[in-house]
């Protein structure tokens, strides 16, 4: 089939979110680390919706830190942070990475 040509604009997706997962420069999960992200996507007229990764960069690549950084974001919560909709909790049921048969 032959194709057509279209240009689309759209006004973006309401549902979307960022995910803070940390890096190399650290953390990003304590309040001030997910204020900064709401500034910035508030700044930018983008809904502030934050997901934090327990997992990689945020637990210091160590999986038995996901609890510590978990509870940290239940306590920021508690206290009225809207901004956070999530978590991602890395699990295995062996430790590491395992290969594919």
């Amino acid at each position: 089939k032959p194709g057509v040509v279209a240009i689309v604009g759209t006004t973006g997706n309401e549902d979307c979110f960022v995910i803070l997962r940390g890096g190399t420069r650290g953390t990003n999960y304590d309040a001030a680390s997910i204020a900064e992200a709401k500034a910035a996507l508030e700044k930018k007229g983008v809904s502030p919706r934050l997901m934090v990764d327990c997992s990689h960069g945020n637990s210091l690549k160590d999986h038995r830190n996901q609890p510590k950084v978990a509870a940290n974001i239940a306590e920021q919560i508690a206290k009225g942070e809207t901004g956070i909709m999530g978590v991602m909790i890395e699990s295995n049921h062996n430790e590491g990475n395992q290969k594919v048969p």
